[in-house]
């Protein structure tokens, strides 16, 4: 896996992170009791050993956490 600096991040991300990401990203809605329909992003390892779940803040969206999303699929997590 290639180190992300500053540097590089908006390349590595456009050519490595973000295909390899979506060629493995399940995605949806569901209705939350309140009714309201929230989306989820979901990456699953065949060969997990085990599971995470980060929820963003209000002003924030899946899309920020990508990269933190690849590093722990390459982790089996």
């Amino acid at each position: 896996m290639v180190q992300i600096t500053e540097k590089n991040y908006a390349h590595i991300m456009q050519t490595e992170v973000e295909p390899a990401l979506a060629a493995i990203r399940e995605e949806g809605f569901f209705d939350a009791r309140d009714g309201l329909r929230i989306h989820y992003e979901m990456y699953v390892h065949p060969e997990a050993r085990g599971g995470v779940v980060i929820s963003h803040g209000f002003t924030e969206s899946a899309e920020k956490f990508r990269e933190v999303a690849y590093r722990m699929y390459a982790q089996r997590l």
